[in-house]
Order: C-alpha cells, then sequence, then structure tokens
C-alpha cells in the first residue's frame, strides 16, 4: 500500500513539472579537473551561431564523412543543420549549456544540457543558468 501511495505522489509531482532537462556527453571520461562554460543562451542563439559557423560546420561534416564512412559524415552534416532551425518552431522556452570537459590524463568531452521550459510560467536566465547546474 505504501509503494502505491509513492509512486502516485511522485507521478503527480512529475506530471507537474513545467520543466525538463536534458542531458547528453559526447564520451566517458575521468573525472573532470577543467570545467569550461562554451556556451549557454537561449537554443535560438545557438542556432544563430551555427549559421555563422557553417562553412566550418560542412567542412567537418565532410572530414568526419571521409573518417567515419561517407554515409555517416553526410547524416550528421544535415541533422547538425536543420536539428536548431526545427527546434525553434516549438513554442515552449529552450535553453542550451555547452561544457568542455578536460580530465587529468588530458582527454576531452563535451557536455551539452538542453532546459525545455514551459512558457507559463516563464523562467529568467538566472533562474535556468541555476537549475541546470
Amino acid at each position: 500500500m505504501k509503494k502505491i501511495i509513492l509512486t502516485l505522489v511522485v507521478l503527480t509531482i512529475v506530471s507537474n513539472a513545467n520543466y525538463e532537462i536534458f542531458k547528453s556527453q559526447t564520451q566517458s571520461i575521468g573525472t573532470p579537473i577543467k570545467i569550461e562554460e562554451l556556451f549557454f543562451g537561449p537554443y535560438t542563439d545557438f542556432a544563430h551561431m551555427l549559421v555563422k559557423g557553417t562553412n566550418k560546420a560542412l567542412t567537418n561534416g565532410l572530414i568526419s564523412g571521409i573518417t567515419g564512412g561517407l554515409t555517416s559524415g553526410g547524416i550528421n552534416a544535415v541533422i547538425g543543420f536543420l536539428d536548431p532551425f526545427i527546434m525553434s518552431l516549438y513554442a515552449d522556452q529552450k535553453y542550451l549549456r555547452i561544457l568542455k570537459l578536460t580530465d587529468a590524463k588530458g582527454n576531452v568531452a563535451f557536455k551539452k544540457v538542453l532546459f525545455v521550459g514551459d512558457k507559463h510560467p516563464s523562467y529568467s536566465d538566472e533562474k535556468i543558468h541555476q537549475l541546470i547546474k
């Protein structure tokens, strides 16, 4: 009985959440000794940065296509170009934080934290930054 009540309470809390946080990391590394924030802001600002770096992204996509097989490089380039534009069509608040993590051996990984929140209530930049830390 206690498990059922606890489950219902947890489901109620989750269903009333006004935001979600999604995290991903490029690779698993040791304990980070250096963490550098490369970007924090609205997802659309990151999309504008990608548009400015289109030539570099195309070059990187082609290089990864050569090293990882032509099909995967082409698909990665297309996804990289389209993702920000598709995400900007949705009505939610979207903020992105990109971190560069370096461990003691010099291994580097990038961590992407995506905040997707309801616009009602709206969250301030400071509050979002605090929530995704």
